[in-house]
């Protein structure tokens, strides 16, 4: 009975509770439509009506709206959730994305969940102000750089290093986007750009657009500060040389040097048209050469033969290819059966060879374009090819070359070695060539490239014919490889030499137990194949605490971290019992994906420790040195006073149930303290001689960086002093300005009020001399706000031949807002360079 009195209650309540809900919602549905109503709608019985309904003291119409609308408003102040939700606009979604939608909308619950987000509290989009880093650094660089100068971001061009240099060569093709980029950035930066330096520097990138859009002529082409000689290096040179003249420009000097006809131009048109340019611009060009030029014009070329390169014209009628199937068969009764393979590889490469009886009559013509443009440029500074030999001379002698061939040009050897690519080939001139090479190999000669160019032709005749040389005794009774082995190993690109080597020498040291070659090869595909093979003959890779020294110097071939992710997903073809340690060295976190690589090996338990040997561009991706630290079992360690390396645990798994033991990280002390300042962990710096090694690295400043590094090395003035310094040398106007604004007090003058100024006058002299001597006028502009210069001390910081520059360069135009004299200024007297440079003691700086 109890029970049933209670349930009686409980319903009355909820009866109560939904007649509430109803009033309520009928109320907020009469408000809307009384304040949606216009004055010709109602009545004057309406207005009592609504009056009635909403509880408020009746009046006219004008007044009820007016006391709503403010009713509304208040309460809206006190929760703004009473807001009405704004509407979707976009009505092609998904359903499940007004969920997000709604959450997103949700001030609270979007607050509790980006809160369990850090992001890089350092590298922002907003800390990127530097052209150099932002072209040579981001994969998306040129975007970057656009989204900038549409949005007239603060760039600091590093002129002095370059940076016009790597505008111009970037952004080098003539789009409608590219020409309107080069129009807002010469309008928006005109203070910070010199316009003759840009266009110094778009002559010497090949960026003819650029040229257009400066305008350039012969008046300004005669300011252009320091101008070289023209070095042409390919086709486009040709092309900026035709382009100044069209313009009226012609006095300017060009040269060549070590201009190799067959590589610099692509096909036979561009070398016609080079040489037809000569006449115009060479000085030593002879009436003689330019009757034989107007001779050679008269010639009639095929579309297909002028779209071709020469060597693809010529190579079938070279004894480089002999046109006899036979004649290899005597060079060597064993390798029937490798010439098949290599032919049966190499068949499309054959395809390249232009065959034409019309290519055959031409051949004297061409070797006449080309006689005519080395007598022109100069033998002596552009030495004839060994592809001219190869192509236009007979086999005695191009072995007469060989013979006295001098020991700085062995390495010239790879042009000839890219043409055993091709079936037929003349075994002949390339043993003779070898047999040359070998009596090289005790002058230090680089036998082990060229051994290396041998086997990435991938021409197994010859890879045979040089491990049978028992003057090398390498290969098959090495016990240790040689850099002899090392370099035919390392010139492995095909899956076919390495069955080769698999078939016909299964006991070399290619397939020797216990190897670490595997670090040597080309790409996963050939590693892959590899495994493949040593699991046949049950033999393994031995992957010990040294294998970080396995790799090539050049770290050309595969990534250490693919081998080793290899490895722990194949552990029977690799051998794990002595390697400990997980070591990173060089160039080598520059993705995210070889960052997320290095995370899976850290979780693998297979490793004790990780070790950095001297890291280079690790600040291309932070991704796994925040996890590294992120997973710290214990607060990062602070550093001791002259430790050169710093150590520390972490656990790998430590959001898993797994038992895993820790793995000890060993990081030097300078690249931590870059990693701690990187990801905004200054809060944990304790040594200031260590700070001074971070001051040497370039990377953006941020709010939270600024801050905890001022707080903590404010009691320090050599060490604040160069936090300074780096600022203004790496032009980083956005933290200089938020220093000036937050931490103003560290360029207070000296006064009665403050008798000891944390920053003192002299410093701030220094400061804005290194600004002005990096040609960043923003910065410059700002430190002269809080110093006063006068011209004495100006004449006495920047040496004249500094001031001689400023006044006959680019500076010119740069400077001209600082130094508006300058722009007049051309002579070599000093005292009318000082009295350009005449400064006043107004707050303002420098005289206008």
């Amino acid at each position: 009975m109890e029970n049933k009195r209670k349930l009686n209650n409980n319903n009355d309540n909820n009866s109560e509770f939904k007649k509430l809900k109803k009033d309520l919602n009928n109320n907020l549905d009469d408000k809307h439509d009384f304040l949606n109503k216009t004055y010709n709608d109602l009545r004057a019985v309406d207005l009592k009506e609504y009056a009635s309904k909403l509880g408020i003291a009746c009046g006219n119409f004008i007044e009820l709206q007016q006391r709503l609308s403010n009713e509304n408003q208040e309460k809206e102040s006190i929760n703004s959730f009473n807001k009405e939700r704004a509407q979707l606009t976009i009505k092609d979604i998904e359903p499940h994305e007004h969920i997000f939608w709604e959450i997103f909308r949700n001030k609270a619950i979007y607050k509790e969940i980006f809160s369990n987000f850090k992001p890089d509290q350092i590298t922002s989009y907003e800390t990127l102000f530097n052209v150099l880093d932002i072209l040579e650094r981001y994969s998306n660089g040129e975007e970057i750089l656009k989204d900038k100068v549409k949005s007239s971001q603060y760039l600091n061009f590093e002129i002095n290093n370059g940076g016009y240099e790597s505008i111009c060569r970037r952004i080098i093709e003539e789009t409608p986007e590219n020409t309107a980029f080069y129009e807002q950035l010469f309008s928006k930066y005109s203070k910070s750009i010199s316009r003759d330096g840009f266009a110094r520097d778009a002559i010497k990138e090949l960026n003819i657009m650029v040229l257009k859009i400066l305008k350039l002529d012969s008046e300004m082409f005669k300011r252009l500060p320091n101008r070289s000689p023209f070095l042409i290096k390919n086709y486009k040179g040709i092309k900026m040389i035709n382009y100044l003249k069209s313009i009226g420009i012609k006095n300017f000097c060009i040269e060549f040097k070590s201009f190799n006809c067959f590589q610099n131009l692509k096909n036979l048109k561009q070398l016609i048209k080079t040489i037809e340019c000569l006449p115009s611009f060479h000085r030593r060009i002879t009436p003689i050469h330019i009757e034989e030029i107007r001779k050679l014009e008269s010639t009639p070329f095929t579309p297909e033969q002028l779209k071709s390169n020469v060597i693809q014209l010529l190579l079938k009628y070279s004894v480089l290819i002999n046109n006899n199937n036979n004649n290899n068969n005597n060079n060597n009764n064993n390798n029937n059966n490798n010439n098949n393979n290599n032919n049966n590889n190499n068949n499309n490469n054959n395809n390249n060879i232009v065959d034409s009886e019309e290519n055959y009559k031409i051949k004297p013509i061409i070797l006449k374009y080309i006689d005519i443009l080395y007598q022109v440029i100069g033998l002596e500074r552009n030495p004839l090819p060994l592809d001219y030999y190869f192509l236009f001379k007979k086999e005695d002698s191009i072995l007469y070359k060989f013979n006295i061939i001098k020991l700085s040009i062995v390495p010239e050897f790879k042009d000839l070695y890219k043409y055993c690519i091709y079936k037929n080939f003349s075994f002949n001139i390339f043993s003779h060539s070898i047999e040359i090479l070998l009596n090289l190999r005790h002058n230090k000669a680089p036998i082990d490239k060229l051994l290396k160019h041998i086997a990435l032709s991938g021409n197994l005749e010859l890879i045979e014919f040089i491990i049978n040389k028992k003057e090398l005794g390498f290969f098959a009774n090495e016990v240790k490889p040689t850099n002899l082995s090392l370099g035919i190993i390392e010139g492995i690109q095909s899956t076919e030499v390495l069955d080769y080597f698999f078939k016909n020498h299964p006991n070399c040291i290619l397939f020797k137990d216990d190897n670490s070659l595997c670090f040597r090869l080309l790409n996963i595909t050939i590693l892959c194949h590899y495994e493949k093979l040593m699991a046949k003959l049950r033999r393994t890779f031995l992957i010990d605490n040294n294998y970080i020294y396995n790799q090539t110097q050049d770290q050309s071939g595969v990534s250490i971290l693919d081998v080793l992710y290899n490895a722990i997903n194949n552990q029977l073809v690799y051998n794990f019992d002595n390697c400990q340690y997980l070591d990173f060295r060089g160039n080598i976190f520059i993705s995210q994906l070889q960052s997320e690589i290095a995370i899976k090996l850290a979780k693998s338990n297979k490793f004790r420790h990780i070790r950095f040997n001297d890291i280079e561009c690790a600040f291309k991706n932070n991704y796994f040195f925040s996890w590294l630290f992120g997973h710290a079992t214990e607060p990062l360690p602070k550093i001791e006073r002259y430790r050169s390396t710093v150590c520390f645990y972490i656990n790998p798994n430590k959001q898993k149930q797994q038992q895993q033991q820790n793995i000890q990280v060993s990081i030097s002390t300078k690249l931590y303290y870059i990693l701690l300042c990187k990801l905004g962990r200054t809060d944990i710096l304790s040594d200031l001689e260590s700070f001074r090694d971070v001051l040497d690295f370039k990377f953006g400043l941020s709010a939270v960086l600024l801050d905890n590094s001022l707080k903590y090395i404010r009691n320090d003035i050599s060490v604040l002093f160069l936090f300074l310094e780096r600022i203004i040398r790496n032009g980083d106007l956005p933290s200089l300005k938020y220093i000036s604004l937050k931490h103003n007090h560290l360029f207070a003058k000296k006064s009665k009020s403050n008798p000891n100024p944390i920053v003192s006058t002299f410093f701030l002299k220094k400061l804005t001399f290194q600004s002005i001597k990096t040609d960043n006028a923003d910065v410059t502009e700002l430190l002269l706000n809080f110093v006063k210069i006068t011209k004495g001390e100006c004449s006495f910081a920047l040496p004249f031949a500094y001031q001689l520059r400023v006044a006959e360069s680019k500076n010119i135009d740069f400077i001209g807002p600082l130094f508006s004299d300058l722009k007049i200024v051309k002579s070599q007297n000093e005292n009318k360079i000082l009295n350009a440079l005449e400064i006043t003691d107004s707050s303002n700086g420098f005289k206008q």
